[in-house]
């Protein structure tokens, strides 16, 4: 029987003629939409169930599923139809292709994939009829009404499909309605205008079409009535007058130049959404001359056409300074905006001026833009596509990127703007408003650096779902380390998305800095290469004569060729020099108008006396300046290439007011150095920003300031920017040291370091903060020892431990240095403050990672005084835990569990909710500890209970920490002899650390696939992995797991059959012992040591039995006296075994027999299992 299925509007099903009036439930409507929408490809159980039941454990989810798709079945008739709607397999459910099935989603799409043509008379085309019928289906947004509040991912689609079959539905209207308009059938061409009115009734384009409908109708008040209720909803909702389109139409209307009979506009030879469209006008704003630039604009519309359908991709515009890279780049902006009606333009810069602490800065910017501040939007009419997209894009941002707030923290404006354009009460508000509030919680944990680009991109990709976008990052020549990272880690999530990112670098800049950034871009954009061919477009590569004829000929002129080719051979083409000289000629005289108002060559010009490199052009323009006005760009060249009036006014003295006259006045439209930008809120204050017309203005303005002259400004400026910032400082401290490092201020730059360290850590730029800290240290050592000095040198010594966690390892001689110089200065300062026991802990911590135990307890017990006597618990729990993990390593397992036991009773049980950095440091430690020692102790079960509990806890708060709880996890099951959990925790800690440059839970999960691949037969491929993975922890510095994955490689090498490496294994093992005094796996080496002298023998001399026998005797004698009752069950196994083989079944028994005994649970791990095996076959 035929299905049918209306979901544009409220769920609508029909069987035949008849409604399915028992699909009641939420889920199963969604469900059954869902997949009839997606039907192109089958659907996992297991996403559909954590799609609709994300909170329910997997297999209740499972169920609820199974029982779902039952009722639906039924509902639908499925259960007896001969070919059913829903193909249902153990592990998929898709929608069965031969069914049939009206969609009416379906039919919109395919409609809207057509289009109607331009007409030229006689009857609509059969496509026209089909887009017309489409829309007709249109009862009201996708699945009005249907909500499943408790899944977020389900609604998080539901929006992304509702927001593009809305679009479509638009399009197609006004698709419809030029059609129509184009045969002069106007009331047909009205009845679609006003249905996209009701659609989307904030978009002036619809307001436009239905004005100018109405006008040619003859209907010339109803037109000028409709350009008032336009205006009246534009004011009241959005705050903005209408735009220069919409006055022009009105105006026409009004004063009677559109009537009747006039033309429609034409229609554009390019597609939206499948759909051609009428053109959008030019802005009134003129943009910056753009000559000989056709093929650039040519190849850089290519790559957007191909993007637009579906294949995003990276390009970058080269060139050497003054080439127009930034002048191009916002042309095709421009372009593009006029072209595509719908697409979104974000952009970021990097700057030279910025410092260690702005990490990711021209992302920054980018989702700032796309978060709806506008300050820096090309024109107009860029600021009224972000603002009418802001609802969609600040909502996807939240959605997409729950920890993006912390690259817009400096946005003091984000939230006034999300509440503007949402009603209180919406769930993302809500989210986003919790987000920003957390990130006043200076304990908060950092983000790792892939988890922060993950969300960036699935937050743009989501965004170009519904908008295409086009991304511009320019300067890259500036681009800090994380924002290469993240470009590098966006390109590759570009594949199927409508997603342009146009980045400007420039070449040959003679900058040693920019050519030491250039490095690491260049094997990015190598590789961008290697995926998408040719992505430059090199400016180099343009004729030079050609810009200058093409500038030459913007203006009225009688030049002739001897003249141009001069000037071309004087600029060599180059853009701004051209620019500057011509400019320069006219000042001077040299270049005229004659009395038609065309330059000519004036008497006196002399090629010999003008300047012969664009440095020198721009020093006559600037010699052409007033004292006080080139002070006044001095000032600004220190700031930046932006800079802000107020600053500049409380560095030189003087009104506001009167640097806004002479920066909006002389120097703009005379002198043409600066243009001015916006007004920008920085710390609660309304400021003038403006900009250097071109670098390198600012650079050749900077350069002329002698050392003194600098270091006074710099001081200067820094002081003005921090009372301008105010209490958000700390946002802008990378900017702010610098100034103060280049002033000679070094205590002020080093604390400023500290918080842009801080800052760059939260982010995951642990690279950049670990650079940052250095530098603060490398100030400090120059100042005089006081106290002020050792507090901050203590706090930085404790930052740069913690990020050289992620950049060095955890047992890097980097961290020995470090924690061991803030544990000098905390004893120096007696750890006055509970807050500096973290650098005690991590000391001690460290220590014992690297098996120096009598310094890790000495460490750990002074810091279980300072605990006790700071009444902090919680570092009294980790001394325990540090405690424990010592004795663990000497073998002392009762003393182990002792200390093992305070600490995860303090740690499950804490005096007060735990914050982020006790979550993220203590709770591991503590569960981590107990578990160990409750494997060897013999504790199989509770120790599973416990690696279950904290492997379910998903948020460890941050990604470092969660894979690491992983990794350790999946080595004590594979100690446990437990392959099918050790492989999945080690897949899992894998897959969790993505990019983040963690080596030590990398070779903690590849060794244990690598035993397990070796158990399961895969020698080669296993033994491979294992060794690999091994040769990594020596380097690291570590001890603390490090015999336990020696062990594992001795069972590996015994399972490949390699006696000769396992037994070199072994004895390499011993001696380490004998040299590190950790003792927890003698048992284990001297039990591997027999099973080794015996692997591979069928009849084995008496020499090596009596041999084997002692290995197995001593290492049972240490398993007793250390109280380690998994070890000593192996060893009695394998000296049941040797004793059985011998003939002495019943001393092997007696043996046996009484360790397994000793057990009171774990009756089902591995071992045991084995044992109670081996015990059945001795009688």
């Amino acid at each position: 029987m035929d299905i049918s299925l209306f979901l544009l509007g409220p769920f609508l099903a029909r069987l035949g003629h008849d409604r399915v009036v028992a699909l009641t439930s939420r889920k199963a409507r969604a469900l059954l939409a869902y997949l009839a929408t997606e039907g192109g490809r089958p659907h996992y159980r297991e996403a559909l169930s954590g799609l609709l039941w994300p909170d329910y454990p997997d297999r209740a989810a499972r169920n609820s599923l199974r029982q779902v798709v039952h009722n639906l079945r039924r509902a639908i008739g499925d259960d007896v139809a001969p070919t059913p709607l829903l193909l249902v397999s153990r592990d998929t459910i898709r929608v069965n292709p031969d069914a049939r099935l009206f969609l009416d989603v379906a039919v919109l799409e395919r409609a809207t994939a057509i289009g109607p043509q331009r007409p030229s008379g006689g009857t609509p085309p059969t496509d026209c009829e089909a887009l017309r019928s489409a829309v007709m289906l249109y009862r009201g947004p996708f699945l009005e009404g249907l909500s499943v509040d408790d899944c977020p991912a389900f609604e998080e689609w539901l929006l992304l499909r509702r927001e593009q079959l809305d679009r479509q539905m638009l399009l197609a209207l006004r698709a419809l309605a030029t059609y129509y308009e184009g045969r002069s059938a106007y009331d047909e061409a009205l009845l679609f205008a006003r249905r996209a009115i009701e659609l989307e009734p904030w978009q002036e384009e619809v307001h436009r079409q239905a004005m100018r409908i109405l006008a040619l109708a003859g209907r010339r008040g109803e037109a000028i009535a409709q350009y008032r209720r336009c205006r009246d909803l534009v004011v009241s909702d959005l705050g903005v007058e209408p735009g220069p389109e919409t006055m022009a139409l009105y105006e026409r209307i009004r004063d009677g130049t559109l009537v009747g009979g006039s033309p429609p506009p034409p229609l554009q030879a390019h597609r939206a959404e499948g759909l051609l469209l009428d053109p959008i006008a030019a802005e009134d704003r003129a943009p910056s001359l753009v000559v000989a630039r056709e093929g650039e604009l040519a190849a850089l519309g290519g790559f957007l056409s191909q993007v637009l359908a579906g294949e995003g991709r990276v390009v970058l515009v080269t060139g050497e300074a003054g080439s127009g890279k930034t002048t191009l780049v916002e042309a095709f902006a421009r372009q593009a905006m006029a072209a595509r009606s719908d697409l979104l333009i974000a952009i970021g810069r990097c700057s030279a001026q910025l410092g260690a602490g702005d990490a990711y800065e021209p992302f920054r910017e980018v989702l700032q833009m796309l978060a709806g501040d506008t300050d820096e939007a090309l024109n107009p009419r860029h600021a009224r596509g972000l603002q009418a997209a802001l609802s969609l894009t600040l909502e996807t941002l939240v959605q997409q990127g729950p920890d993006l707030a912390r690259l817009l923290a400096r946005d003091a404006s984000l939230l006034s703007r999300a509440r503007a354009c949402m009603p209180s009460g919406a769930a993302w508000l809500s989210r986003l408003e919790a987000h920003m509030a957390r990130l006043e919680d200076a304990s908060a944990p950092g983000l790792g650096q892939t988890a922060l680009c993950e969300q960036v991109a699935r937050a743009l990709r989501a965004i170009a779902r519904r908008l295409p976008l086009l991304v511009i990052l320019e300067d890259l020549q500036w681009a800090d380390a994380a924002s290469l990272d993240m470009l590098f880690h966006l390109g590759r999530h570009l594949q199927r998305s409508r997603i342009l990112v146009v980045g400007s670098l420039r070449l040959n800049g003679g900058d040693p800095r920019a050519d030491a950034l250039r490095q690491p871009l260049a094997a990015i954009v190598d590789e961008f290469r290697r995926q998408w061919g040719d992505i430059v477009v090199d400016l180099t590569q343009a004729e030079g004569r050609a810009f200058v004829e093409a500038y030459l000929d913007s203006q009225p002129n009688r030049l002739d060729a001897q003249f141009r080719e001069i000037l071309a051979e004087h600029t060599g083409g180059n853009p701004l020099f051209t620019v500057e000289l011509v400019r320069a000629m006219q000042e001077r005289g040299h270049l005229l108008r004659d009395r038609q108002g065309r330059w000519v060559e004036g008497p006196g010009l002399n090629w010999g006396q003008l300047p012969s490199r664009v440095e020198a052009a721009i020093s006559q323009r600037i010699r052409q300046l007033s004292d006080a006005e080139r002070d006044l760009l001095e000032a600004a060249s220190v700031e930046g290439d932006e800079f802000h009036a107020e600053v500049l006014a409380h560095v030189r003295g003087g009104s506001t007011a009167s640097v806004i006259a002479r920066l909006s006045g002389p120097l703009s439209r005379q002198a043409h150095l600066v243009a001015p930008g916006s007004l920008v809120t920085v710390g609660g204050r309304r400021l003038a920003r403006y900009r250097f017309r071109h670098g390198l203005f600012q650079h050749f303005l900077y350069g002329q300031l002698d050392a003194t002259a600098r270091a006074r400004l710099h001081g200067a400026v820094g002081a003005a920017l921090e009372e301008t910032y105010g209490a958000q400082s700390s946002r802008f401290a990378g900017q702010l040291a610098q100034h103060f490092e280049a002033a000679g201020q070094a205590d002020k730059a080093a604390r400023y370091l500290l918080e842009a360290g801080r800052g760059a850590a939260r982010v995951g730029a642990h690279g950049q903060a670990v650079a940052g800290y250095e530098r603060a240290l490398a100030l400090l050592a120059d100042l005089p020892d006081a106290s002020e000095r050792t507090e901050l040198e203590f706090a930085l010594q404790m930052e740069l431990d913690m990020s050289l966690l992620f950049t060095s390892g955890w047992g890097s001689p980097e961290r020995i240095h470090a924690s061991g110089r803030a544990y000098e200065l905390g004893q120096r300062m007696g750890w006055s403050n509970p807050s500096m026991l973290r650098a005690l802990r991590g000391r001690a911590d460290l220590l014992a990672a690297r098996g120096a135990y009598e310094e890790a307890v000495r460490v750990a017990r002074e810091l279980l005084v300072a605990g006790e006597r700071a009444e902090a618990p919680l570092y009294v729990a980790s001394a325990h835990a540090t405690l424990a993990i010592c004795a663990t390593m000497r073998g002392d397992y009762s003393q182990a569990w002792e200390h093992a036991a305070q600490a995860l009773d303090l740690a499950l049980n804490p005096p007060h909710a735990l914050t982020a950095d006790e979550m993220r440091t203590l709770r591991p430690h503590a569960d981590l500890a107990a578990i160990a020692v409750l494997i060897v102790r013999g504790y199989l079960d509770q120790a599973r209970r416990q690696m279950e509990r904290i492997t379910s806890e998903e948020d460890w708060i941050t990604p470092e920490v969660t894979c690491f709880v992983h990794s350790t996890v999946a080595l004590f099951y594979a100690a446990c002899h437990d392959d099918r959990r050790a492989q999945q925790q080690a897949a899992k800690g894998l897959a969790l650390k993505g990019n983040l440059e963690l080596p030590e839970v990398q070779a903690r999960s590849e060794a244990v696939l690598g035993w397990a691949e070796v158990r399961a037969g895969q020698l080669r491929q296993g033994m491979k992995r294992l060794t690999a993975a091994l040769t990594v922890q020596p380097r690291q510095g570590t001890l603390t797991l490090r015999f336990v994955q020696l062990v594992l490689l001795v069972e590996a090498y015994l399972a490949a059959g390699d006696t000769r490496a396992a037994q070199n294994i072994v004895e390499a093992a011993m001696a380490q012992v004998e040299d590190s005094g950790a003792h927890n796996h003698d048992a284990q080496l001297w039990r591997l040591r027999g099973d080794v002298l015996l692997h591979g023998v069928s009849a084995p001399g008496d020499d090596v039995v009596r041999e084997a026998e002692a290995c197995f005797q001593r290492a049972l004698e240490i398993a007793r006296q250390q109280g380690a009752l998994l070890y000593e069950l192996r060893a009695a196994t394998s000296l049941a075994r040797l004793w059985a083989r011998g003939g002495k079944k019943s001393e092997a028994r007696e043996a046996l027999a009484g360790v397994y005994a000793t057990f009171t649970e774990g009756w089902d791990s591995p071992d045991l299992v084995e044992a109670a095996e081996l015990l059945s076959t001795l009688g």
